[in-house]
């Protein structure tokens, strides 16, 4: 007779990749650079996130070649949610016209997530 044994199932902890919520305008709308206010906004968060373990979230922001420095970035803790601001002045530049901008946000493990717009420079 045979012996009947149960060994337990390893966990994979799998990590999820950040989600950008919201910014200046939906994913794939064109945006107008006028020279004038042009500081755009996007906000992310982690689903996964261990601020303890000191996981965060960073922004990348392009438009065409161009990186572009985030202006400011903030954190804001609403309920049980951390949520990541960043903030950028898009240069004024006629060359950019029919460029594209994008961000894209990365956490600490790679993943991420990234929305686009068309550029028209008047």
């Amino acid at each position: 007779m045979g012996c009947f044994a149960l060994w337990p199932t390893p966990y994979l902890d799998e990590n999820e990749a950040p989600e950008l919520e919201r910014a200046s305008w939906d994913d794939g709308t064109p945006v107008t650079i006028d020279g004038v206010n042009d500081i755009v906004f996007a906000v992310a968060f982690d689903p996964d996130l261990d601020a303890e373990a000191g996981d965060a979230v960073e922004f990348l922001w392009q438009a065409g070649p161009y990186l572009i420095d985030p202006r400011e970035e903030r954190e804001e803790e609403t309920g049980d949610q951390i949520y990541f601001y960043s903030f950028v002045e898009l240069p004024y530049d006629p060359e950019l016209n029919g460029e594209m901008l994008s961000v894209t946000v990365y956490d600490v493990e790679g993943a991420d997530d990234r929305m686009s717009w068309p550029l028209k420079v008047l």
